[in-house]
């Protein structure tokens, strides 16, 4: 049995051998225009998504901020006025926003 294959055995594994640098040079030409594609089209899109949820991020932000602060200084101004109005003398500092 072994005779019957040993010379087709010997030039697949000559074969392999002699192809294995043109295949392996095939693999690094493809991987390196892959790595090119990703990096030209796919890594701007990616930034420009993370800079926009950035932005949007800082824009709920503010706002809660904001909202937060109009709200402190709303319930400031409330016991300020209710003080005044039962004549108590208010020294509480306003909110620092």
């Amino acid at each position: 049995m072994l005779g019957e294959f040993g010379n087709v055995g010997i030039g697949t594994a000559m074969l392999a051998m002699l192809l294995t640098r043109p295949v392996n040079r095939m693999g690094e030409t493809a991987m390196t225009f892959y790595q090119a594609m990703v990096n030209r089209f796919v890594i701007p899109v990616i930034e420009k998504h993370k800079a926009e949820g950035r932005a949007e991020g800082i824009e709920k932000g503010l706002e809660r901020g904001m909202a937060q602060a109009d709200a402190d200084w709303m319930a400031w101004n409330r016991r300020r006025v209710e003080a005044e109005r039962q004549g108590l003398t208010f020294d509480e500092t306003p909110p620092r926003h």
